[in-house]
């Protein structure tokens, strides 16, 4: 007999793949239909209350998270819809204090709400627009000698589209970690293959994320401009590095502290932020403290010169579940999820996430909107120039939710 309470494993794996999957792939400055602008079908932001609470944990979670011994002063990235997805699929399996608690943290009162909220932000990641790929895929795999409770079962198909399998979790032949792997390919592209995955002879329940986001700018980098300039890291240290440039009209702002501009994707549904503290030394307080929705208030649309570095960034976190009380999630590790399986009682041992990103000339894309300008008055442009450590997020603009968010700090 095992023991009543069976720890579970948490793998979330994510790809941002702004850009070819094939990392050797650069956009061919000899075929012009790669540097065609894509017509705009949507050219607001919105700012729901989905938005509005999610965008707190998001924050919450990046602060928490860079601010590890192990990834300070480096590079990160992280997928908060997603944990947000995983933390509620686990809320409907508990009962008492820590669905309480997740659901309090989500910004909610009511787990129905929230469930009803996500389904439909599962729907917005589907919204049509030939340039964008965005799926959000959740899975649940369970040993095959237990089943589960057919009201979490139920729930979970209905608001999370999961899949949800048997499988022999402590088979020798490490077949169950095969399906899983298949099941996190086929879901990204094949642009994650999860090598570092294991299943310990306590876990009895495995939850995979696949979370693929692949879109085209909305106004490509010439990479006939990109040229090699200088990077000033956040330690002081400088680094020669490829820099994209363009000019575009797009939503941007600048005073003495920051500066912000906005790239969109495809036809507009989605947008990158960037926002640059002209204080190095101000970034994690400016990450920390982020409004990205006051930010975007203050933009305003021109042509503006914008010059962005290549880059690249892969992010694994390894002890999410440690941080969850700095996001008001006391209970997590201590509590039992006594409403998801038939028999017998599952606690959360480990939650992993691993995210990556990739920005070059192709792959991330500006919404290109005429500008009227009187007479024959050439219009004011302005230089926005992302040479030093800068914060991002990855925004679905129907909702304003954020999808993926980081920090450069060093190239």
């Amino acid at each position: 007999m095992r023991k009543n309470v069976i720890k579970v494993a948490l793998l979330a794996l994510l790809v941002s793949a702004a850009g070819c999957s094939n990392d050797n792939q650069v956009a061919d400055p000899t075929n012009e239909g790669d540097l065609k602008p894509i017509p705009a079908a949507y050219s607001k932001v919105q700012h729901t209350p989905y938005a509005q609470q999610s965008n707190v944990l998001a924050n919450k979670l990046l602060a928490v998270l860079s601010a590890q011994t192990d990834h300070q002063g480096k590079n990160v990235c992280v997928a908060p819809v997603s944990m947000q997805y995983m933390l509620s699929m686990f809320a409907n399996g508990s009962t008492g204090r820590l669905q309480q608690e997740v659901v309090s943290a989500m910004g909610y009162e009511d787990i129905n709400k929230l469930n009803e909220d996500n389904l439909a932000m599962l729907n917005k990641l589907a919204q049509d627009d030939e340039y964008v790929t965005a799926s959000l895929c959740n899975s649940i795999w369970l040993n095959q000698d237990n089943d589960f409770k057919p009201a979490y079962k139920d729930a979970i198909q209905k608001y999370y589209r999961a899949t949800m399998e048997r499988v022999d979790m402590w088979d020798k032949s490490l077949k169950a970690i095969q399906q899983i792997n298949s099941w996190i390919e086929e879901n990204t592209g094949n642009a994650v293959k999860s090598d570092d995955f294991y299943i310990t002879k306590t876990d009895l329940m495995v939850v995979a994320n696949a979370n693929y986001f692949d879109a085209k700018w909305a106004v490509p980098f010439d990479p006939k401009y990109t040229k090699d300039a200088v990077f000033t890291n956040a330690d002081g240290t400088t680094a020669t590095v490829p820099t994209m440039n363009t000019t575009v009209s797009t939503n941007y702002y600048v005073d003495e502290s920051l500066q912000v501009a906005e790239l969109n994707y495809g036809q507009g549904y989605y947008s990158m932020m960037i926002v640059m503290p002209q204080d190095t030394e101000s970034l994690d307080a400016v990450a920390a403290k982020a409004d990205w929705w006051a930010w975007h208030e203050k933009t305003t649309q021109g042509l503006a010169e914008v010059s962005l570095p290549r880059f690249a960034i892969t992010t694994t976190w390894l002890n999410i579940a440690d941080c969850l009380p700095a996001l008001g999630i006391h209970g997590a590790t201590g509590s039992v999820l006594d409403n998801l399986i038939v028999a017998g009682k599952i606690g959360i041992d480990r939650m992993i996430q691993s995210t990556t990103i990739k920005v070059d000339e192709n792959g991330t894309k500006v919404v290109t909107s005429s500008l009227g300008s009187g007479g024959d008055i050439a219009p004011r442009t302005v230089e926005l120039t992302f040479n030093k450590p800068f914060v991002y997020a990855i925004r679905e603009n129907t909702t304003g939710a954020i999808l993926f968010m980081g920090k450069v700090v060093k190239l």
